[in-house]
């Protein structure tokens, strides 16, 4: 069996406090766009074997979506997983969240679906609150923890240009960078977007991230906004940020637009991604 799983960015990204328990709450718009990563799973009879063309760890989320799966279902999973990466990893584009999502599903239509869709999802929220999303893509509004999606129609498509800075950002230490300055949003953001997506208005003046304003005020950030600064100088385009980054993105309404600003982004250096919305 093969599937893609999906990455996303974030259209609008607000963190709106701290938890008791520790987690966030936040307020987004997920979109879904062209770049995935592939998994195929096989049966054997052998122990369970997790293959990848990326060094992706001992504790990664493919492992800990089969793990989940056993202790659910009481299934002693015996599955060979070949995953071939194309998301960078600490990016923002939640490619460990979609590669959990997506082995949760492959491996329940597998074994008979003996969870409930719902039921899944519950169990996606363990392995990290972004997963569940992947389970609806496309346009979405999340909240909560994560765990909260509701899909927005309003049929988007965009070109999509991702810029890679050379380094990664652990999700955890930036969102510590939150509780550290005190510094929340309210959601207003978020529902600037909704209501520009609702008359159909073009969505590139509401867009938002809260990692933007923080990383501005921490100086071991400075590199990652300084790349920030020289793609917009480069592109005389806005660029945003995806989750806590470290991958930037520009919206393009055409192809012939994003493939001038690509060549530009390569001639001047930049690492790039070429994409879409889906």
């Amino acid at each position: 069996m093969k599937e893609n799983a999906y990455a996303k960015i974030n259209l609008t990204l607000e963190v709106l406090g701290r938890y008791i328990n520790g987690y966030h709450g936040i307020s987004s718009v997920f979109q879904q766009i062209s770049l995935h990563d592939s998994i195929v799973i096989e049966k054997t009879n052998g122990e369970t074997k997790i293959q990848s063309n990326w060094d992706i760890g001992e504790e990664n989320t493919v492992t800990k979506a089969i793990n989940a799966f056993e202790k659910k279902t009481r299934t002693s999973v015996k599955v060979s997983v070949k995953l071939t990466k194309r998301i960078p990893m600490q990016s923002g584009l939640g490619g460990g969240s979609s590669d959990a999502a997506t082995v949760l599903k492959m491996l329940n239509t597998m074994y008979g679906n003996p969870i409930e869709v719902v039921e899944l999802k519950k169990i996606a929220t363990l392995i990290g609150a972004d997963v569940p999303y992947f389970f609806t893509g496309h346009t979405a509004l999340v909240s909560g923890k994560g765990e909260k999606v509701k899909q927005i129609l309003g049929n988007l498509h965009y070109y999509v240009v991702l810029c890679l800075p050379e380094s990664g950002v652990p999700t955890k230490l930036a969102y510590t960078l939150s509780d550290k300055y005190k510094l929340y949003d309210e959601g207003k953001h978020t529902q600037k977007l909704l209501s520009a997506i609702r008359k159909k208005l073009p969505i590139e003046g509401y867009l938002y991230n809260h990692f933007e304003v923080i990383y501005q005020k921490e100086p071991n950030f400075k590199k990652l906004i300084d790349f920030q600064k020289r793609i917009e100088t480069i592109t005389k385009r806005k660029v945003h940020l995806s989750g806590s980054g470290s991958a930037f993105f520009i919206l393009f309404k055409n192809q012939k637009e994003l493939t001038k600003a690509a060549e530009n982004l390569r001639k001047n250096g930049i690492s790039i991604i070429e994409s879409e919305f889906v």
